[in-house]
């Protein structure tokens, strides 16, 4: 009987900025059953969570963004779903905010905190994302764990940012980056869901800083705050690209000290999504070779070495004996390559060398980085992070490293801000030369 049938159309137009083409999306659903306006509501919503944010002149605020209900599925997840936070989100807001600064009672009335709570989602700039689950979840005596968000929907964790750099906050940079809050559900921590939420939240500020207008990048990075006594917290900041900046320890209400990390994002015209990190093989030798003829001559011009490629002594069977042995022995060194693909062909772009040391009085190794060189033609394309990238955060890393270090040459500066960029700390230097070192948190703590 058609006065039974319920007809409901959803009509959602998207306006979607998209720089290059210019284009507008228009989303038309039309539903027959009340349930399945649950469920298209509830896939809409997360659809609207996975959209690009808008660089100035498209959506400046979260009170901007169609709220959407959080409407719970007929069988909800098992695993917690990621979605925007919004304004209506605001009283889990200040619950979470506690978590993160460790304290027991409301901090509504702090006003150290206030700056990063209140009138979330009202203010250019604001941006978060929750973790949910859609049924709620009691402890032994009855009593609810999680944050309900008034809709069914328990919130596990969340994090966002807020451009306080004007109003106080904790965080020391020279940027003026936005500050980080990020905290997990103390019934929640250790189940992967603060990883969960800083990778989504990290994918989706990327992508906003991509997007260019009138050619400036709308997001330059993020920074945090964070206890310098908090090593699961630094572990996970270390392993998602954040680095402690050199002397910004400050004492926090705990009576500690809390250090200032920053992520900064590649600028757009320096990405480097087509480079492959990869293990060198023996058929790389003659290539090899010839990086390390040009870092000859590169180091010699900015006065860190007195060899040139006129007066190596090294030579391809030299390479292939300690490299590459073809026998039962064991390499002296290990090489990644940088390699890109240009047309129809692969080309080399630079390289890592590097070998282990061992610490007896740590019980662990540490990380040497010999050599670390990029090809002229395609420098500031991104390939050096690149390769540090893979030596620091998954080389040292799988090796339970204690650090990663090197040296560079005194004259060499656009190097050195290179390196101090992304956590290079100097430790020794000399004449000639800088020795630096980026730290690593220990994966596990002897008991």
């Amino acid at each position: 009987m058609w006065e039974r049938v319920v007809v409901v159309v959803v009509v959602i137009m998207i306006a979607v900025i998209v720089v290059a083409v210019g284009q507008m999306a228009f989303v038309v659903v039309v539903i027959t059953d009340s349930a399945m306006v649950k469920s298209a509501l509830y896939g809409l919503q997360l659809a609207l969570a996975t959209l690009p944010l808008q660089p100035a002149g498209g959506l400046t605020t979260l009170s901007d963004i169609p709220i959407m209900p959080t409407m719970r599925t007929t069988e909800p997840p098992s695993d917690p779903q990621v979605r925007l936070l919004t304004p209506n989100d605001q009283d889990s807001v200040w619950d979470f905010l506690k978590y993160a600064a460790h304290e027991d009672e409301d901090v509504r009335n702090v006003p150290l905190l206030q700056p990063y709570g209140k009138e979330f989602g009202m203010h250019p700039g604001d941006f978060g994302v929750a973790a949910v689950v859609g049924h709620n979840k009691d402890d032994d005596n009855g009593n609810s764990v999680q944050k309900n968000s008034g809709d069914g929907i328990i919130i596990l964790g969340a994090a966002w940012i807020r451009q306080i750099h004007d109003k106080g906050g904790f965080c020391k940079t020279r940027d003026n980056l936005p500050e980080l809050a990020m905290a997990v559900h103390p019934t929640h921590q250790g189940k992967g869901i603060g990883t969960l939420l800083l990778k989504n939240l990290l994918r989706q500020l990327e992508q906003q800083h991509h997007q260019v207008m009138d050619g400036q990048e709308t997001l330059r990075g993020v920074c945090l705050s964070c206890r310098t006594d908090n090593t699961a917290a630094l572990r996970l900041y270390n392993k998602l690209g954040f680095m402690e900046i050199e002397g910004s320890e400050i004492s926090n209400r705990a009576g500690g000290t809390s250090a200032t990390m920053e992520r900064l994002f590649v600028p757009s015209r320096l990405r480097s999504d087509a480079t492959l990190i990869r293990l060198a093989i023996r058929d790389d030798v003659s290539t090899l070779l010839e990086l390390i003829r040009k870092k000859a001559d590169f180091d010699h011009s900015v006065g860190g070495s007195g060899e040139n490629s006129s007066t190596l002594q090294v030579t391809e069977q030299r390479l292939l004996e300690t490299l590459f042995p073809d026998d039962n022995r064991l390499p002296y060194a290990q090489v990644v390559l940088a390699e890109q693909q240009q047309q129809q062909d692969k080309v080399v772009t630079g390289f890592a060398s590097y070998h282990f040391r061992y610490s007896t009085f740590a019980g662990r190794p540490s990380l040497w980085l010999d050599d670390l060189f990029v090809d002229r033609e395609f420098r500031n394309r991104g390939i050096g992070s690149a390769l540090m990238e893979r030596l620091v955060n998954e080389i040292a890393r799988d090796h339970d490293c204690t650090h990663v270090a090197w040296t560079a040459a005194k004259r060499n500066d656009k190097g050195l801000r290179f390196y101090r960029r992304l956590g290079g700390r100097i430790v020794d230097p000399d004449e000639n030369n800088l020795h630096l070192k980026v730290e690593l948190a220990a994966k596990f703590q002897a008991s």
